[in-house]
Order: C-alpha cells, then structure tokens, then sequence
C-alpha cells in the first residue's frame, strides 16, 4: 500500500514534476488527506459502517447519564448486552433513539424497580457541552455491562509514511488531489503571476487540467459504481417447500410467513 509521500512523489510525476516548492510537499499532503477524507466521509454516508470501533458502557443503579469515554466516538449504530463472566450469555439488543423520543419506546417510572442487570429499553446519545454521553432508560436498577458499536470519527495522519485506507482508489485520490494542487504549481521560471510567462503556464495548465479531467471522469464512475453497489441489504429467513408446502425439496426467500 502507497504511503503518503509514495502518493505525493507521484501527484508530482502526473502535475510534469513543477518544483520542488510550488507546490510544497506540506501542501500536496494535506491536500491528499483532504481528499482521503472526503472520500471516507463519502463511504460512511452510506448504510454500511466502514470504520467501527467498540466500547463498553458500564451502568450501575440509580445513575442515569454516563459520559463517553471512546476518544474516537463518531455515530453508534449497535448496543446489546454482555457478561464476561457468563460464555453462554445471550445478547439483548437495545434499541437506539433520539433523546427528544425517549417516550416513545418505554412508558413507565424514570427509574426502574427492577434489578435485572439488562434492564435498557432503548439508549439515547446526545452531546452535551462538547462530550458525548450515553442514557439508558429507564435508570437502572442494578449494575451490568453493554457493548457500543460506533462508526470512528478519526481520519488523520501524523506522517508521510503513513499508508492511508482506500487502496483499491488510490489513483482517484491522487487525480482529484492534483486538480486541486494545479494552481499553485511552477515550472521552472513559468508562473502565472509572470507577464512573460504566464501564456505558456496557462497552455500547460490547461493540458494538464484536460488530461486530469478525463481520468477524474473514469475514476469517479468507479468509485461510485462500488458505493452504489455496496449497499446492506436486508436479511431474511429461508423456507423450505416440497409438494406439500413443508418439504425439503427446494426453498425460497421470504420476509415473513407468507407464499
């Protein structure tokens, strides 16, 4: 996998090598992280979760609101039950909801009288003077332990030789990041802001705008054919039928109980 100063040496080689600082290396890499971010933030808008991490939220009774200790907490999309001290325990899933909604699945006292560990009808999460925090609802009445599921909210680097995600489109990265860098490119003494020169920076500029564009327009169809595709489909149980609508001679996909 290309790292980032393997993918800025050749943004320079497809801008015709300018110089060494116009553009500056510093701009070609963050240009290139821009790029990369744009599009993760691309791929995490849609259903499937590309980037996820885990955290443990540990209730206790009579608390009701829990601060997010995750660092990197983006978007939670599953919460269920654990016991570490039971193999054979069976995961309940809490359903998420908007703090504003809390009424909605659970009806009842704010604090429960019950003290069964898993007692979450629903979690909210909301933020709150810059920090996330998690509510279970009801308020528990006993202490236990859930697992969140979240998207990261972290896409960074701290060096050139980091090796950023998305391989397969590494060259689309380097297409739109040398789009973007061709303005502040120099060739030697060809500059834009030189009287003399700046007819024949404008023609090479625009060659290599043309010649960029064209691999952009390509790229681009690609990546989008591969998002458009990748959608979560929904899950379904399968049913087997034979003559007498019960045998096991075949079998079909069905949402429910229907034929």
């Amino acid at each position: 996998m290309a790292t980032l100063s393997q993918n800025s040496a050749i943004i320079r080689r497809r801008l015709n090598q300018p110089n060494p600082d116009a553009p500056s290396e510093p701009q070609i890499i963050e240009v290139l992280i821009d790029t990369l971010m744009n599009m993760h933030a691309a791929l995490v808008n849609t259903q499937n979760h590309w980037a996820v991490n885990h955290w443990t939220l540990n209730v206790s009774s009579g608390t009701e609101d829990y601060v997010v200790a995750a660092a990197d907490f983006g978007r939670p999309f599953l919460v269920h039950s654990v016991d570490a001290s039971d193999s054979y325990h069976v995961r309940r899933e809490v359903p998420l909801t908007l703090l504003q909604d809390a009424d909605q699945l659970y009806r009842g006292p704010q604090q429960t009288y019950s003290t069964y560990e898993w007692s979450a009808a629903e979690m909210v999460f909301y933020r709150r003077a810059g920090s996330w925090y998690a509510r279970p609802v009801p308020i528990p009445g006993a202490s236990a332990s859930y697992k969140v599921w979240y998207e990261t909210d972290t896409y960074s680097y701290a060096a050139p030789s980091d090796e950023p995600g998305l391989k397969a489109f590494h060259h689309l990265v380097r297409c739109e990041a040398a789009l973007s860098l061709l303005p502040y490119c120099r060739w030697g003494a060809v500059s834009p802001v030189d009287r003399e020169t700046a007819p024949l920076w404008a023609n090479q500029a625009k060659a290599l705008e043309m010649a960029l564009g064209k691999d952009l327009a390509a790229y681009r169809q690609q990546f989008d054919s591969y998002r458009a595709q990748s959608q979560r489909g929904g899950v379904t149980s399968r049913q087997f039928y034979g003559d007498d609508g019960w045998g096991d001679a075949g079998g079909r996909m069905t949402d429910g109980w229907g034929w």
